[in-house]
């Protein structure tokens, strides 16, 4: 497992660590945490939500920024499936109620242009009555589920204007708001609601300082540019790991903190090549 952490300001990674994954623990954490900022001015930090980083973050004494577009992205996740499986069900019923339709018109039209029997019509008859009170339970159910889609989707809206107040203020009085009718909303909604309110002060603190990130961003492009998961499984060896990461910081303060105008639109592949680096 790969720990780093990085100036959120300018970009400029601070330190980062390769360990054993049974070694990703609190005590692990908080040890490179606090070696890592040892001498450095320290305002916040910005982190995912890992319930670790609650107690170490108060230990070290600095302001903790929650990463608000993983706390919606974790709301928001399992709050689509319900918005799927809904959607579906529509999709469904409006197809069944067009089958019973067609199905009506040609019974219909068969009565119509046949010379049936009294008996049989009457059973044609009795088929249509059926689909017909059939195709009503489906237009009223259909109506329930547009209404159920509807507040899933203006929850989730809600949910995510939270953070897009103005202020602290303003953005704590719609969390108490939307809190205040938990038991009008779906289940997922309704606990999620619950738990944020346990770590609630801990995604606003952004509002305090503007140079506070919402997000940990940063840190997650860091991730995703200088060890693309197609790198990531090439590596046998923590040695080998190591080398392309040093090199992969280099180029990173190169391009992003000094930002030298020649590496802008060059790849790793071909600025490892350049430098006479052999890729794994």
């Amino acid at each position: 497992m790969r720990l780093a952490l990085i100036d959120a300001i300018n970009n400029l990674p601070i330190n980062e660590l390769l360990i054993e994954k049974e070694d990703f623990d609190k005590n692990t954490v908080e040890s490179f945490l606090e070696s890592s900022l040892s001498g450095l001015p320290q305002e916040a930090l910005i982190t995912d939500g890992a319930s670790m980083y609650r107690d170490i973050i108060d230990k070290i004494g600095i302001k903790h920024q929650l990463c608000i577009f993983h706390i919606i992205k974790n709301h928001h996740t399992k709050t689509y499936r319900n918005i799927s499986r809904v959607s579906r069900r529509i999709r469904t019923i409006y197809s069944n109620i067009n089958g019973n339709k067609t199905t009506i018109k040609m019974l219909e039209e068969e009565i119509k242009n046949n010379n049936y029997s009294k008996k049989k019509k009457s059973k044609k008859r009795d088929k249509i009555e059926k689909l017909k009170k059939e195709n009503q339970k489906l237009r009223k159910e259909r109506k329930q589920k547009k209404k159920e889609l509807k507040e899933l989707l203006v929850t989730n809206e809600r949910i995510e204007n939270i953070y897009k107040a103005d202020d602290k203020k303003a953005s704590t009085r719609r969390f108490n708001t939307l809190n205040n009718r938990g038991k009008f909303l779906d289940k997922n909604s309704c606990s999620f609601l619950e738990n944020l309110g346990k770590k609630f002060a801990r995604t606003v603190t952004y509002y305090e300082d503007p140079l506070i990130p919402r997000t940990n961003n940063n840190i997650e492009r860091y991730f995703g540019i200088t060890l693309p998961s197609y790198i990531k499984r090439k590596y046998r060896s923590v040695t080998g790991l190591t080398r392309w990461l040093r090199l992969q910081k280099i180029r990173w303060v190169r391009r992003n903190v000094l930002q030298e105008p020649e590496l802008q639109n060059l790849s790793t592949t071909v600025y490892l090549q350049e430098k006479n680096y052999a890729i794994a």
